[in-house]
């Protein structure tokens, strides 16, 4: 699998820090396992014209610690949120829960619930699964997502191989509304269906539910639904691949990085020629890398996008370096409070119609944050942030995070 940093060149210097950093030229909030079209995707186009300046300075700012995406993968019953101010209209939102339990010594139950919406995205999933373990390093898994209309309802199946106690992957196939064209109440048909397979393996110490590492990559059969009574055709697909993980070098030093490609096609086409119409493509590298210690937390993010409208396009590129530093202890050790300094460097270019503003093609954002951690107990966790604007020293937002594991 070869991930790039972005199609074309930006800061050279920088991508050639990440390939070293990486050793391969993110999204970690949601299991990619299950990450399979979601109907709730067609009712929020992915488009350039939503990504401002400050975008992804938000994004990057309400992003959920490393620390706590190692945590869900370890725990079997864990619960995130974490709810940040985009604008006076809109929040980011994630929420995320997990629970796993052995029925038999054979016969794993689990519901996994995932939530994720911002200007990029808007995915719900609640599904259960029972795997069944063939033999001591093979497993059968069937799971499901079960909703009123049966249209609507997905299935999936994997095989999930663990050579290891501390290392599996997980080969996996999911129909997303399977029986669209059978169970639907209106004039609408599949001529195409969405399936998604994929292939994600992982690493994660028994030992230490600090670290943990995953590479993946999915691929998803184009959905085309056509609509009779609007005379429209819906299209979608993404494809992904991508590399994750928190490592421990030192006692208590850790690399965080979070790197990732998508590609992405959406959109409507009418009959109508009257009619506004047209298939947005979108190619997405997400690249985060962090040196964090127990004083502080110095990193890059990458955020690059190249979009397609019918035949015009445009390019963003964003580079944010930032800077966390840590202070106070709790019972367990933990830092009480953090002050995080962020630069963003936006740069857009391309077809004027595709950009947000044309004053927004060069751009550099400065924030600060501060976050103040209250733990409840050893399994429970509050975080809860507030940002300013230095550029214009006004109130930028916030953001809280509660995390807690059973």
């Amino acid at each position: 699998m070869t991930l790039k940093i972005c199609s074309q060149t930006f800061i050279p210097q920088f991508s050639l820090l990440l390939l070293v950093l990486s050793g391969i030229p993110q999204t970690s909030a949601q299991w990619v396992e299950y990450s399979h079209f979601s109907d709730y995707e067609a009712f929020d186009v992915n488009t350039s014209l939503k990504i401002d300046s400050e975008y992804f300075s938000d994004v990057l700012t309400f992003k959920l610690p490393m620390a706590m995406e190692s945590e869900f993968r370890h725990q079997s019953k864990i619960f995130d949120i974490s709810v940040g101010s985009l604008s006076s209209t809109r929040f980011a939102t994630q929420q995320r829960f997990k629970f796993d339990h052995s029925l038999t010594e054979d016969l794993i139950f689990r519901f996994v619930y995932f939530s994720n919406e911002d200007f990029e995205k808007n995915h719900q999933v609640s599904l259960v699964e029972l795997q069944y373990l063939l033999t001591q390093w093979l497993s059968v898994v069937a799971y499901g997502d079960f909703t009123s209309q049966k249209k609507h309802n997905d299935f999936g199946a994997a095989f999930l191989v663990k050579p290891t106690s501390e290392t599996s992957v997980r080969v996996f196939a999911t129909w997303s509304d399977a029986f669209f064209n059978k169970r639907t109440e209106s004039r609408e048909r599949d001529l195409g269906s969405s399936q998604t397979f994929g292939i994600v393996a992982r690493w994660l110490p028994q030992e230490d539910t600090a670290t943990y590492l995953e590479v993946y990559s999915t691929f998803q059969s184009p959905l085309n639904r056509w609509n009779e009574d609007e005379q429209k055709n819906y299209r979608f697909q993404e494809n992904k691949q991508g590399l994750a993980g928190r490592l421990m070098f030192q006692d208590k030093e850790f690399i965080n990085f979070d790197l990732s490609y998508k590609k992405r096609t959406e959109g409507t086409l009418f009959v109508d020629p009257s009619l506004l119409d047209g298939l947005w493509t979108s190619h997405q590298w997400d690249n985060l890398i962090q040196y964090e210690n127990p004083k502080w937390v110095f990193g890059v993010a990458n955020y690059c996008r190249d979009w397609q409208y019918n035949r015009e396009g445009s390019q963003q590129r964003f580079l944010l370096p930032h800077l966390w530093l840590k202070g106070g202890q709790d019972s367990l050790q933990d830092d009480v409070w953090r002050i995080g300094l962020e630069m963003t460097w936006a740069y857009m270019r391309g077809s004027q119609a595709l950009l947000p503003a044309p004053e927004l093609l060069n751009e550099f954002e400065y924030r600060a944050n501060f976050r103040y951690s209250i733990r409840f107990n050893e399994r429970a966790l509050l975080h809860l942030q507030l940002t300013g604007d230095l550029d214009d020293l006004s109130w930028e937002g916030g953001n809280g995070q509660f995390h807690i594991f059973f």
